[in-house]
């Protein structure tokens, strides 16, 4: 799916992109050649409410509904649609073009309302690769039975967005994971990056949480006005007090140039770090859900909590790159750091840290978080660094056995963002 739309004349519209793949192919020169024509909407009834009765039935209006797949059917449930029905006419809504000229969508406008629930593409995900065959019959020209079976794969997937997807169910009002049983559901439903954010050790602590697109923009190049495309990186960038000096003028003494206040890290995708995760559920555990929905609640859980501790690791492994002093006192006043800009971040060998008689953990005498993803303590300004994470995460399903286990693999780029190092501190 590219874009979806209702337009002006209430006919929902959608811009599919199909795989280059021999299956994909196959289904596009069937609709080319007027095979196949109809479409088959999936979708949920979120909200609805009684407003009264005609003809003796009750009429229900749905107030809230979320599409989430569109496919290719052989016997729809209305054939008024389908292949054809095209937004050629300018009354109907064009989501690319915007005062007569062609849009992009950019990750710097206001993000709309959530697209879907990513529980419900997990569901429909798992659903398909648990019918997927692994294979399809061949039958050539002049033959009347299948010759050959030809392997497919059984790996379903679908691109989650950070911004855009959403998360029922098992996080609170704040974003952070629910751990009592009694706490079903919340009343809010967040953005995975939002929840993402809320659940991150360096997010606490005051990092910078940066969920952006990869951005390119367009250049002409050459006599022919050809157009070159090339990455426009964004920058995290670190302020500090710019160094006056006292001068003494009537000596004619000259201002000394200091070191510049400014300094800037930029995101490029290009040197990004790409984070995966696989895991396999197995036909008893999917067995033990009377509710399949809720396994795939527990599973984007998962897969959320996952890329927040992701996210810290990127981070830690970048301060531990650069070779950290022991932290002291006297070091972060030299770095022109206020006492409640510092934070401590303590590690699996707790180093240095101790949990007072108030029932504070403290390292070094700094207010400390837990981790397990780094093996010793750091302390500094976490909100001098940051840490960018590409919006679009890759989630595949494949149907790995004949007992119905199913893989679930997840993608995700991320790069540490540290333009002032000299803000951090070890703890020895």
């Amino acid at each position: 799916m590219e874009e979806a739309w209702i337009g002006d004349d209430y006919i929902g519209r959608a811009r599919v992109r199909f795989s280059r793949s021999a299956e994909g192919r196959e289904v596009l020169q069937d609709i080319i050649d007027g095979v196949r024509q109809h479409v088959s909407v999936g979708y949920s009834i979120r909200n609805a409410k009684y407003v009264g009765e005609r003809d003796g039935l009750d009429v229900v209006l749905v107030t809230d509904w979320e599409p989430y797949e569109i496919s290719i059917v052989s016997v729809p449930a209305d054939t008024s649609v389908g292949i054809g029905r095209s937004a050629d006419d300018a009354s109907v809504k064009n989501p690319f073009k915007r005062n007569g000229s062609m849009h992009t969508k950019s990750s710097t406008e206001a993000p709309t309302d959530h697209n879907r629930s990513l529980t419900a593409a997990i569901m429909l995900l798992m659903d398909e690769a648990a019918k997927a065959s692994g294979y399809r019959e061949n039958t050539p020209a002049g033959f009347s039975e299948p010759v050959a079976r030809i392997p497919v794969s059984r790996v379903r997937s679908t691109i989650a967005s950070l911004n855009g997807d959403y998360l029922p169910g098992l996080f609170d009002d704040a974003g952070r994971i629910r751990r009592t049983p009694q706490a079903a559901t919340s009343s809010e439903e967040h953005s995975v990056g939002l929840a993402v954010l809320a659940n991150s050790r360096i997010a606490r602590a005051g990092a910078g949480f940066v969920i952006v697109d990869e951005q390119t923009s367009a250049n002409a190049v050459g006599l022919t006005g050809g157009v070159a495309m090339e990455r426009t990186p964004g920058y995290v960038r670190n302020v500090d007090a710019a160094p006056w000096a006292t001068v003494d003028v009537d000596a004619g003494a000259s201002v000394a140039v200091s070191d510049s206040p400014i300094s800037s890290a930029a995101i490029d995708w290009s040197t990004a770090t790409a984070k995966a995760v696989r895991f396999v559920v197995n036909r008893r555990q999917r067995m033990a859900y009377e509710d399949q929905q809720k396994l795939c609640e527990q599973i984007v859980a998962a897969i959320t909590l996952g890329l927040a501790r992701a996210a810290d690791e990127v981070l830690f492994s970048a301060l531990a790159a650069e070779d950290l002093d022991p932290f002291t006192l006297a070091a972060a006043a030299a770095a022109d750091l206020s006492f409640d800009e510092l934070r401590a971040i303590v590690g699996t060998a707790a180093t240095g840290a101790a949990i007072g008689t108030d029932g504070v953990l403290r390292a070094a005498g700094i207010s400390a978080d837990l981790t397990a993803d780094m093996p010793g303590t750091i302390i500094g300004a976490w909100s001098r660094a940051a840490v960018a994470v590409r919006d679009d995460v890759n989630i595949s399903i494949e149907r790995t056995g004949l007992q119905g286990e199913m893989a679930i693999t997840a993608w995700a780029s991320m790069q540490a963002l540290v333009p002032a190092p000299g803000k951090f501190w070890i703890v020895s």
